[in-house]
């Protein structure tokens, strides 16, 4: 396949399991000339993900391209798919999840009725651990820096991850999808909605976001980065929000905190070399 036009990147992590499954959904896409699809296994560690997607390997669709590495986390995974890519469009899918065959052909219609237009997303089909439908808004700047409510699984211009420099590798521990959309917004990208499931979303206890806030710390550690590197976007209203949170899960601390800081500098300098207190709120 010389010119696909769309480019389906699946990083895969121990879901060996779903795999055959999630490219099922692809192959009922009928027309194979505008498809790619790029599965990259990150180092799995579970003992049949690999051996699956060798077996896999062996008969697999010319327009199929599948790579081994040693793990590199979802972020660099994700570039390292993409940057290999050869669509125009970009629809980076979990290994888990699965494509409905009218996303590629409807965000195709968006992207030709308005050039303007950088990243197509749509509603989500549940599966898994819950039923229904997790319906999206309309693209609304404001409410993207309260929350993200963009899956990563929207289709999205490869020259606008270019621009970018792609996801953001230091979000090791989750809402790089997140970072991603906030990035490109501020940039001034277009974003469409399509309200319609055109992708299933499988629930799992385990999933990445739910490890992700369990623990406030992984949390406010990355909301501090985000705030930092797009620190002429995120208002003093939210700064604010933000710090008041923090302070009302860890009260004491912060009381300590405050005072050391404002009264006792020094001490709280050496504090901060010892680890005690972390430098910035």
């Amino acid at each position: 396949m010389l010119n696909p036009l769309f480019s389906v990147v699946i990083p895969c992590y121990n879901h060996g399991n779903y795999i055959l499954d999630t490219i099922a959904s692809i192959e009922a896409i009928e027309d194979k000339n505008l498809y790619e699809v790029i599965i990259i296994n990150d180092g799995s560690t579970d003992g049949t993900t690999d051996q699956i997607l060798r077996e896999f390997e062996k008969t697999k669709p010319d327009n199929y391209t599948i790579v081994f590495q040693k793990n590199q986390k979802l972020p660099t995974t994700r570039n390292n798919g993409i940057r290999m890519a050869k669509g125009k469009y970009i629809l980076p899918l979990d290994a888990d999840n699965k494509v409905l065959p009218d996303y590629i052909y409807k965000s195709l219609e968006v992207f030709n009725a308005d050039p303007k237009v950088s990243v197509v997303y749509a509603n989500a089909q549940l599966a898994g651990n819950e039923e229904g439908v997790r319906y999206q808004m309309d693209f609304n700047l404001q409410a993207l820096i309260a929350y993200n409510y963009i899956d990563a699984c929207a289709v999205f211009k490869k020259s606008m991850w270019e621009e970018l420099g792609g996801y953001d590798a230091n979000m090791v521990y989750g809402m790089e999808d997140w970072e991603f959309w906030l990035h490109a917004a501020f940039r001034g990208h277009k974003f469409h909605h399509i309200d319609e499931e055109l992708f299933i979303y499988r629930v799992e206890d385990n999933a990445l976001t739910k490890t992700l806030f369990s623990s406030e710390n992984n949390v406010n550690e990355l909301m501090d980065y985000m705030m930092k590197k797009h620190a002429g976007f995120y208002g003093p209203h939210y700064i604010t929000e933000h710090i008041l949170r923090k302070v009302k899960q860890a009260p004491l601390y912060f009381s300590r905190r405050i005072i050391l800081q404002a009264f006792f500098p020094k001490l709280f300098d050496k504090l901060v070399q010892k680890g005690k207190f972390r430098k910035y709120i």
